[in-house]
């Protein structure tokens, strides 16, 4: 459905917060290096704008030569021609197929599955991450890797790799930025997964490449790519190492059968508290990512961990821009002020280290392990999404009364999640945090836990219930994830993934506040922001 967007629109639903993080401290060579991982970014941003939708490239040239400078302007903040708060295309004619550019778009179900049936050998290459999907000369399906689908865009960005590594000092970081321009031009992310977990103990944090795997919704597998480049914030890692420590004794105490839970062997990790100078790609759309925990790849965390990075000063404008705002609207005079930063980056912070916990690898029936991913196929991303939010809150409840965390408390928790819960809701319905947090939504409501006052339109919590209601969820949720059964997936999220009447007055009373955030950046992308 075509309707016009203006960028006055998209200010209602996106708060503009300029991104200017203190990089004072960095050395004359440090600026250097951020300098060329800048133009990096770029080239990654214009590479995703073609696997969202091939035919991106061709609209850009033309708006720019057209001086539509508008439209280019939405393009950037949707990564796309495609408006998820209102399920419409803001430029006529540019509706693109189901499956994105991962796939033919003839493809169907049928079809993939009876070709790997045929064709066993061929099934690595077809369901990894790294790879699209083509018909050959014969009409077959093939696997092309994105060194060579995207060669035109990653041979570029391996060169400028290279050149920002000549001033980099850290051998650490030298590492990473090689192994990334390797894999781009090799294909083969492996090495550079691990350096990047390895990369600690340096002002600058970059992440560059194809990592989630939110954007292929026809099968799961493939992923897109994303950039940051960050400054380390060092004041605020003490945290972060304390609730590390208790990472094992949340995974002894999940609500479900140690079988469910044993094959997630994550070695280590680590967490990093950053602030954002510059992103493109999946992670910097019209919601911007908070926080990641990465690589996705469980067989690589069983041997080297993972790394979980918070962007601060993106948690911080999303608080204080959308956050407060929900809450002074659906809550009650006293319990808006039960809303707390503290409680918000508490959450989101036990959010990514449940990424890390539960069940990472299930055994198929020829005895070979595989990602949950596989099994849950495009449905994963929103049941993994569900896990955490229900995981990190099930964590947050336990570690307020065992007093590990001290500057929130159960109430204050409890409500901060509610009110989170009804700011994601409105991410869209192709945003699987959207989906999950509507699924959050029902489940709670439906067994009471969640209580909507009809007349007043406030929301206010059972305090007696909630934590059992929370617990009752996350068992759900590990339990498919566990059986790695698609057809339980599929339905649970049938049952809960419905908008009643109650939700929907709900949203019409926040619907002139902001959804989330829009970073105008002050390096990079100085086209756009002239």
């Amino acid at each position: 459905m075509y309707k016009p967007l203006t960028i006055e629109d998209v200010n209602k639903k996106l708060k503009p917060v300029l991104i200017n993080p203190d990089v004072s401290y960095l050395s004359e060579n440090q600026l250097k290096v951020i300098k060329y991982l800048v133009k990096v970014v770029d080239i990654i941003r214009d590479l995703y704008f073609f696997q969202k939708n091939k035919h991106t490239k061709e609209l850009i040239s033309r708006f720019k030569s057209e001086n539509k400078s508008e439209l280019l302007q939405l393009i950037h903040i949707f990564n796309d021609t495609y408006n998820q708060f209102d399920d419409s295309y803001f430029i006529e004619n540019t509706e693109r197929c189901a499956v994105s550019s991962f796939y033919p778009e003839d493809i169907t179900i049928e079809e993939w599955n009876n070709f790997l049936e045929l064709h066993p050998e061929v099934k690595d290459s077809f369901i990894s991450p790294y790879t699209v999907i083509e018909r050959n000369k014969k009409q077959e399906l093939c696997s092309i890797s994105y060194s060579e689908a995207y060669k035109a865009y990653l041979a570029k960005a391996a060169a400028l790799l290279y050149k920002a590594s000549e001033y980099v000092d850290n051998f650490y970081l030298k590492s990473y930025l090689h192994a990334q321009a390797n894999a781009f031009t090799g294909n083969d992310y492996n090495e550079a997964n691990i350096r990047w977990i390895q990369l600690t103990d340096n002002n600058i944090e970059p992440l560059i490449g194809p990592h989630e795997l939110y954007d292929d919704t026809f099968l799961g597998y493939k992923a897109s790519f994303t950039a940051f480049i960050c400054v380390n914030n060092k004041k605020e890692h003490l945290k972060l190492n304390e609730l590390l420590k208790m990472s094992g004794i949340i995974q002894s105490i999940l609500p479900v059968p140690v079988h469910y839970k044993k094959s997630n062997s994550e070695k280590s990790s680590t967490m990093l508290i950053v602030d954002l100078i510059y992103s493109s790609g999946d992670g910097s759309g019209p919601i911007h990512t908070a926080a990641f925990n990465l690589p996705n790849s469980q067989k690589i965390r069983s041997e080297f961990g993972s790394k979980k990075v918070f962007l601060k000063n993106i948690i911080q404008a999303k608080f204080d821009g959308v956050m407060t705002e929900i809450g002074a609207l659906v809550l009650s005079e006293t319990d808006k002020n039960k809303v707390t930063f503290a409680a918000y980056f508490n959450h989101i912070l036990l959010h990514e280290i449940s990424h890390s916990l539960g069940i990472g690898l299930i055994k198929d029936d020829n005895g070979a392990y595989f990602d949950v991913s596989y099994y849950l196929k495009e449905l994963y991303s929103i049941i993994e999404e569900t896990k955490s939010d229900v995981m990190g809150l099930f964590a947050q409840f336990y570690l307020v009364k065992q007093c590990v965390i001290i500057d929130t408390n159960f109430i204050e928790s409890a409500y901060t999640y509610i009110v989170s819960i009804i700011r994601a809701i409105r991410f869209g319905k192709d945003n699987a945090h959207g989906i999950s947090s509507v699924l959050q939504w029902n489940y709670l409501i439906r067994d009471g836990a969640i209580i909507v006052n009809p007349d007043l339109v406030k929301i206010t919590i059972n305090l007696h219930k909630i934590e059992k209601s929370i617990e009752k969820f996350l068992t759900a949720i590990l339990t498919i994830q566990g059986e790695g059964d698609y057809a339980k997936a599929r339905d649970f999220i049938n049952e809960y993934s419905y908008t009643d009447e109650v939700l929907l007055t709900i949203l019409n009373v926040v619907k002139d506040t902001p959804i989330d955030v829009l970073p105008v950046f002050k390096y990079g992308n100085e086209e756009l922001n002239k």
